[in-house]
Order: structure tokens, then C-alpha cells, then sequence
């Protein structure tokens, strides 16, 4: 192996060590800061999830507020309009609001009417198939105290989680004493979950948690879910990111686990770069190695050829005289 050979293997060998160590570097600076911003893109994308879920209460709300602060609903509440339900308890109008279960009760807590349809087959269905009787109590649904107090939760039935929200039956000028209570309710089933997902354009999934039978995956989620800990976030494959939480009903019990995945773009971006950046770097050292295998080879190795060979001329001829030529 000539002098110009050795040179330029420990030149190569220079860059690729710099490559490996700059390599290393990026990874420990420079990729954790996007991995940062892409956990963090993650958890908006998991409050986007929430803060929808809680608009659909707030929009429930409002259905719930329209009907049970109104004249006729509290002449019928207090035993005084016997014509309101023909007149105005129709399923098509209920289904019109997105509304799945409504619930008129009397001051005593006696159910005056109910109406409820289940989830995508939209078949008639009673209270008891949902949830045990006590169930509207344990949840503040059924009787209110003061016209000002409202009621809104997530609640696990037996058919699935709802949302429902609750208001005293008060007069139009929302005024009391109070009548009773109306509770309305829907669905978080397929559909409407479809419907969140094309709103906030975030791929998730709602598990309810009690009744269903939880993967080992999500019984472990749900432990790693603390007070302190509200959101855990794992990568799923080297592709997805997956973001959990426990979304709990209003007596801050675990109703729904909240799992959001999101794509892995931004590390992506991340390592593209590194790579890019390492790329140059190799092709540079590259030409770098080429201009200074040139310019040894012209000003320094053909000159030392040159020379020995004018020395192994002279040792041949004896011609001390003989001309070098560089």
C-alpha cells in the first residue's frame, strides 16, 4: 500500500468516526426536542378529543335547557297539563335534537314519562335495561335542590356510555320553585364517535370501563393513570404515538378511557434531517478527501517519486550530474 493509499484510508477513516460522533450527538440534542414537540402535538390532540366530548354536553344541555324551562313542561311536571304529552312527547322530535333517552320526573322523583332508543338499531328501550333504578339518584340526576343547579356527566349503562345532562323543570323565565327534573341523554356509540372523529380530525377510541372486558394493554393504562399522571403516552410501533386518559363521570369516578393515536410525523421530520445532515457531511468529507488526495498527490508524493527515482537512476548510472525532474 502506497503513502497516498494510507492517507487517504485514515482520512476516510476520520470521517466516518466524525459522522458516528456527530451521529450520536444529534440524536442526544437535537431528536429529543422533536420528539418533544411531537408529544405535545399529541396531548393537544387529546384535548381537542376532550374539549369536543364536552361541547356535545354543553350543546345537550342547552336541548335540555329549551324544554324543561318552559310554561307548559312545568304546568305538566306539577300535574296540570294533561294534554302535553300527546301535544308535544314525540320520538321524532327528540330524534331531531340527537337526543337518544329523555326523562321527565315530579318533585318526588316519579318518573311522569320516559322515552329512549338504543344505539344504531334505534329500538325502544326501557330505563331498566340501561342502568340499575338508583343510578339517576347516585348521579344527581333526578332531584334539584335550587333553580340554578345543573347536572351534566358521562354515565356507563348497560348499552354502552352516555352523555346526560340534567336541569330543574322551572318556569320560561327559568324561575322556581322547582317542578321536578328533565334528563336528557345520548350516545357515545359508533356513529357519534365517527362524527367527533371527522370534527377534530383525530383518529381515537372511548372504552366504558365498567361491563366491558378490558385488554391486558388497557388494564395496564388504567393503572399507569394516576392523579398525578392524568395522561400516559407509549409509542405504538415506530409509526404511532398513542396518548390514554381517563375521562370521569361528574362524581369523579373513571368512566371512559380516552386512547388517541397520532402518526409519528414530526420525529419523522427529525430523523430525516439527522440523516440528511450526516449525508452532506459524508459527501463532503468525501470531496474534501479527493481535493486533498490531489493536491498530496501533485505537491508532494510526485515530487518524492520523482526524486527516488532520480536517486535509483544515479545508483544505477554512477551520473551525479544527472538532471532532476519535478
Amino acid at each position: 500500500m502506497n503513502l497516498l493509499t494510507k492517507l487517504v484510508c485514515a482520512l476516510l477513516a476520520v470521517i466516518v468516526l466524525s459522522a458516528g460522533m456527530n451521529y450520536l450527538a444529534l440524536r442526544a440534542t437535537v431528536l429529543p426536542g422533536f420528539e418533544q414537540i411531537e408529544h405535545d402535538n399529541a396531548e393537544r390532540n387529546l384535548l381537542r378529543v376532550s374539549d369536543a366530548i364536552s361541547n356535545e354536553l354543553q350543546h345537550l344541555m342547552k336541548s335540555t335547557r329549551d324544554w324543561a324551562f318552559w310554561d307548559d313542561t312545568y304546568s305538566f311536571a306539577v300535574g296540570e297539563n294533561d294534554a302535553y304529552i300527546e301535544e308535544n312527547l314525540r320520538f321524532e322530535t327528540f330524534e331531531s335534537l340527537g337526543v337518544d333517552l329523555a326523562v321527565f320526573v315530579d318533585l318526588d322523583g316519579q318518573v311522569l314519562w320516559a322515552m329512549g332508543h338504543g344505539p344504531e338499531s334505534g329500538d325502544d328501550i326501557r330505563l331498566e335495561e340501561l342502568f340499575a333504578p338508583s343510578t339517576l339518584t347516585e348521579h344527581g340526576m333526578l332531584r334539584h335542590d335550587a333553580p340554578e343547579n345543573e347536572v351534566s356527566s358521562i354515565v356507563q349503562t348497560a348499552l354502552g356510555p352516555m352523555l346526560m345532562a340534567s336541569l330543574p323543570i322551572l318556569t320560561t323565565d327559568a324561575t322556581g320553585p322547582v317542578g321536578g327534573a328533565l334528563v336528557m341523554a345520548k350516545f357515545l356509540d359508533d356513529t357519534a364517535i365517527e362524527q367527533l372523529r371527522d370534527q377534530t380530525k383525530v383518529r381515537f377510541d372511548l372504552t366504558q370501563i365498567a361491563g366491558t372486558s378490558l385488554t391486558d394493554e388497557q388494564r395496564f393504562t388504567l393503572n399507569t393513570i394516576t392523579d398525578e399522571q392524568p395522561v400516559y403516552i407509549s409509542s405504538a410501533g415506530d409509526e404511532m404515538l398513542t396518548v390514554n386518559t381517563v375521562l370521569p363521570d361528574n362524581m369523579g369516578q373513571p368512566a371512559l378511557l380516552l386512547h388517541v393515536e397520532t402518526p409519528k410525523r414530526i420525529s419523522a421530520v427529525g430523523h430525516q434531517a439527522i440523516a440528511w445532515a450526516l449525508g452532506l457531511l459524508l459527501i463532503v468529507g468525501c470531496v474534501v478527501i479527493a481535493v486533498m488526495a490531489w493536491m498530496i498527490k501533485t505537491i508532494a508524493v510526485s515530487p518524492l517519486t520523482n526524486l527516488t527515482q532520480h536517486v535509483l537512476s544515479i545508483g544505477q548510472t554512477g551520473d551525479l550530474l544527472e538532471q532532476v525532474f519535478t
